[in-house]
């Protein structure tokens, strides 16, 4: 499922923005994309695809908050994307990850 503000990735190798074993919904927008794992299952590195989020194609830094269920922030690191692609770390401690550019 997909809309120009959500995506859904149901796991596995998928054509969409995520990609990874689990399924993940996210929630797009100009200035922040937030990953909700749906659910999580099990620790697990998902992939962002920048390059079919439009708006993000060509960003170089990214500020990567992990938040628990009430949104607040519990962690957070600065990511490069590599070739358009950002990996990131769902390890359950995160309800969600917040994305941000840096």
């Amino acid at each position: 499922m997909q809309t120009a503000a959500l995506e859904y990735s149901g796991g596995g190798i998928t054509p969409g923005a995520v990609a990874g074993q689990q399924a993940y919904l996210l929630q797009k927008s100009e200035k922040e994309l937030i990953l909700t794992p749906a659910p999580f299952i099990a620790a697990e590195t998902a992939t962002l695809n920048l390059a079919r989020i439009p708006g993000w194609e060509k960003v170089d830094r990214l500020r990567l908050t992990a938040c628990d269920g009430d949104g607040k922030p519990i962690g957070s690191a600065v990511a490069t994307p590599a070739d358009g692609m950002c990996k990131l770390a769902v390890d359950g401690k995160a309800f969600r990850y917040r994305i941000t550019r840096q």
